[in-house]
């Protein structure tokens, strides 16, 4: 998807840094594409375009993609809404959220 198929600039920025978000994580917990579709019941065509920031993901399969991989959904929204990106923010210093 380019910049012209979402409805501001602020969006697409927002699915981008998600999905760069979500690579990061994977790639620090040693998990694949295959593995995250599986848990998730998404296909893994799907999931790669999830990734890319190729395709909008809906709130199911973000909550889904979360919790599969120990993130806390609100946490990482709320950290993009305090300044309105994620630019700033030393991904790493994210703690994993544990579901009860």
């Amino acid at each position: 998807m380019a910049y012209n198929d979402y409805d501001t600039k602020s969006e697409y920025d927002l699915i981008q840094d998600i999905a760069f978000y979500l690579r990061g994580q994977m790639r620090g917990k040693g998990v694949t594409q295959r593995w995250l579709a599986q848990e998730t019941d998404i296909s893994e065509a799907s999931i790669s375009c999830y990734l890319k920031g190729t395709k909008r993901m809906g709130l199911v399969a973000f909550n889904n993609i979360c919790r599969a991989l120990d993130i806390d959904p609100a946490e990482l929204l709320g950290v993009y809404m305090v300044d309105g990106s994620m630019k700033g923010i030393n991904r790493r210093d994210m703690k994993p959220f544990r579901w009860e």
